[in-house]
């Protein structure tokens, strides 16, 4: 996939991503996804209104993709019940202000941003 089809999917609120592991032990799983402002959010409200919401906002605007890594035991895979925080081995985000940063981190972990696929396609929670 193209950097730009990329884009124009992501823009559409499109999930992509790769399995890290997938054994009789683990489940893992990278999911990278685009992440929007609320609408009129900052035509509406200042810094001063609520500030935390304010920064949450921000980050949002200046680092709209996002890169979450994870990893569970089978078991909790394969359950039905509702996980929780702790029956994940690992499970991190990281916010990134263009693809183009996404490509370098992912690479840097040895995937390649052109052989993402679709979150479908993908085993994770």
């Amino acid at each position: 996939m193209t950097t730009e089809q990329l884009e124009f999917y992501l823009n559409r609120h499109n999930s992509f991503g790769y399995n890290t592991e997938n054994n009789s032990e683990i489940v893992g799983w990278i999911i990278l996804k685009k992440l929007f402002p609320v609408p009129g959010f900052f035509e509406r409200f200042e810094e001063a209104d609520d500030p935390e919401r304010y920064r949450v906002q921000m980050k949002v605007k200046t680092e709209p993709y996002v890169v979450w890594i994870a990893q569970v035991p089978r078991a909790v895979f394969e359950s039905d019940r509702y996980h929780v925080n702790e029956d994940y081995l690992f499970n991190v985000n990281y916010t990134f202000r263009s693809l183009d940063d996404v490509r370098d981190f992912l690479k840097e972990m040895g995937y390649d941003l052109s052989e993402i696929k679709w979150a479908a396609d993908v085993d994770f929670l």
